[in-house]
This record gives C-alpha cells, structure tokens and sequence, in this order.
C-alpha cells in the first residue's frame, strides 16, 4: 500500500521531543516519524520504545537524511546551525526549535541556506498558533483600541523547563539565560504585534552566566508612534504571566495561554470585554501546539501553506535579542519585584 504520509525525522531525544514533539507528530494522521537521531543512541532508542514506534535511529543526523521528508530540529541552541545546514543542503526542509540559533550570523547562514536549496526553514514558536494571538495583531494593526500608549508582559517561575543534556546552565550553549529561554516566545509575538523597536536596553542580574532575572525596555518611535513597552521575566520568583497594553480607548488584557483577551474600557471602569474571533477557530482547541506547528511545517513543505514563522522571522527575534545583550546593564541590588514594574491586573 502506498504511504503518502509525510516522513519527519526528529532530531533530538531530549525532553522537548519527549514532551510535546512527539506526541505531537503521533496525533497527525498526515505525518511518520521516521527516524530519530540523537548523539546518545540509547536515549533515541528509549524513546521509541516509549511510543511504541519503530524509525530509524542513528547518532548523526546525515545518517537519517535518506529516510526523511523534514526535520524538526530540538537540539541545545548552539547546534542549531550545523544541523540544520547539513540537512537543507541535502534538500531536507528544517523546523528549528526556538530560538532559531545563538548569533545573528549564524541565523543569516542558516536563512542563505535555505533560501539555496529553494526548501522551508520555520521556526518553533508554537504560541503563534493561538486564534487570539492573531486576532490581537489584526486589532492592533486596524487600530481598533486607537494608538498604543505602552505594554507590560511578565512571567516567572521558581526553576522552570529542564532540558535532559542541561544545556541551558551553559550561556554559550544556551545563547543567554532566561531572557532567551523563556523570554523568546513573547519577543516573538512582540514583533508581529508591534513590529522592531527604535531602540531597546537590558537589566539583568548575570555576572558571565545565564541571568536569572531581567528587565527589557522597548521604544516605538515609528510611522508616527510613540510608545514604549517592558518585559519583566524571572527564573527563581513566581509572577503572575500575563500581557497588559494600555491604549487610547482602554486596556487589552491577554493572560497568555490559551485564554481570551479582555478589553477594558476606559469610559467605563465597571466593565470588562471579552473579546474573541467570529466563527471557527482557525487553530483547533482539540489540538495540541505542537501539532498545529509540525502540520503547518508539513503543509508548507508540500506547498499547501507558509509557515507561520519563517527563518527571516526568527532572523528577527535573533537580532533582538543580541541587541539586548550587547545593551546589557546590571540590575539594581538587592533585585525585588516591587522595584522593578507591575504586572498587569487580571
């Protein structure tokens, strides 16, 4: 019998692929995993016998090249690059895991690259895959709540996301602390919202490590606007998560998650909006994030889509986020969350 399903080669055994990956590539009646490659074999093989599958394994990612479509790519971030430069060479279309890689010049590498071999390089933001993450661009870019005045985001955990190699104790292998690990996710979102800053600078509390704690700050100054925004992220205090933009007409208030957006009038402080799509959700509520993002990596590999986030995107956050650290300024001691900023209301 003919198998038209799409054959993905995961590239990495660790916890990511464990977690969501795989799962998410075994719920799609489109997709095989069909191979699995990872520098510790028996962690590969593990993982199939898992899942009850049977890919093919091998420790070096040209050795599953034959046996594969595309390739998700969920390695330690400085390996980023070498990966995904042998597998579009060869003509295999790349899904990265965010960020796409630790510098600006290899993102631009790995973007020539696939700009070459004419295949797809996205990029692994899976909160893109939210009908109201999208619905708040399409409101803010229509400039339904009138201009923008400043936006708040925060999020903290004590400990957080522990990757099995524990490359994230390692800034070089990592490309930061949490501003990277955690913090890539919302300047993502932060770019398709508002589009790249004029300027921008750092707190934060790393002495040559990864920063547990920082504060960004971003100025608009463009097409007219005028505003600035921060985001305050934490790896050892819990905060509330969650998005705060104060407009001309009121306050949006977006918890994150998979949770509506609320508005705030500001003619009216008794009265809360919720505000969501008309019609059929465009990303299924029944599906993970995961599948959303490898079923739209596939559907752009066979030309039915785009990704949702391309390498130029993911070039984007990569440029940020360097900007950020070359701007980097010690936090004030001692580091309290009441010094700092407030978190938005709920």
């Amino acid at each position: 019998m003919n198998d038209s399903r799409f054959r993905l080669g995961l590239v990495g055994a660790g916890a990511a692929t464990s977690a969501l990956h795989m799962p998410g590539a075994l719920a799609s009646p489109h997709i095989v995993v069909a191979a699995l490659a990872d520098p510790v074999k028996a962690r590969a093989e593990q993982l199939a016998r898992t899942y009850g599958i049977l890919p093919k394994i091998a420790e070096r990612v040209d050795d599953i090249i034959p046996h594969i479509d595309g390739a998700l790519i969920a390695t330690p971030n400085h390996t980023h690059k070498d990966i995904a430069l042998a597998c579009l060479t060869a003509g295999i279309p790349c899904l990265v895991e965010k960020p796409l890689a630790t510098s600006v010049p290899d993102a631009e590498e790995m973007c020539a690259a696939a700009q070459r071999a004419g295949k797809i390089l996205a990029v692994g933001y899976t909160t893109r895959f939210r009908d109201e993450v999208v619905l708040l661009h399409d409101l803010l870019q229509s400039r339904h709540f009138g201009a923008v005045r400043r936006f708040h985001y925060q999020e903290g955990t004590v400990g957080g996301w522990s990757p099995l190699s524990g490359y994230i104790a390692d800034r070089k292998a990592a490309g930061g602390g949490v501003l990277t690990v955690v913090g890539t996710h919302f300047i993502d979102r932060m770019l398709y919202w508002f589009g790249y800053p004029s300027s921008c600078y750092l707190l934060d509390d790393s002495e040559g490590g990864p920063e547990a704690h920082c504060l960004a700050t971003f100025a608009y100054r463009n097409s007219g606007a005028s505003f600035e925004g921060t985001l305050l992220l934490s790896k050892t205090a819990e905060l509330k998560s969650g998005l705060a933009i104060d407009t001309d007409r009121g306050t949006i208030i977006f918890p994150m998650g998979r949770a509506p957006l609320y508005f705030e009038p500001r003619d009216n402080s008794r009265l809360r909006e919720i505000l969501s799509p008309r019609g059929p959700r465009a990303f299924p509520m029944d599906k993970s994030d995961a599948q959303l993002e490898i079923e739209n990596f596939v559907a752009a590999c066979r030309g039915e889509a785009v990704p949702m986030v391309d390498g130029r995107q993911g070039l984007l956050s990569v440029r940020l986020l360097s900007e950020l650290y070359r701007s980097r300024r010690p936090l004030p001691e001692p580091w309290t969350l009441s010094n700092q900023a407030a978190g938005p209301s709920t």
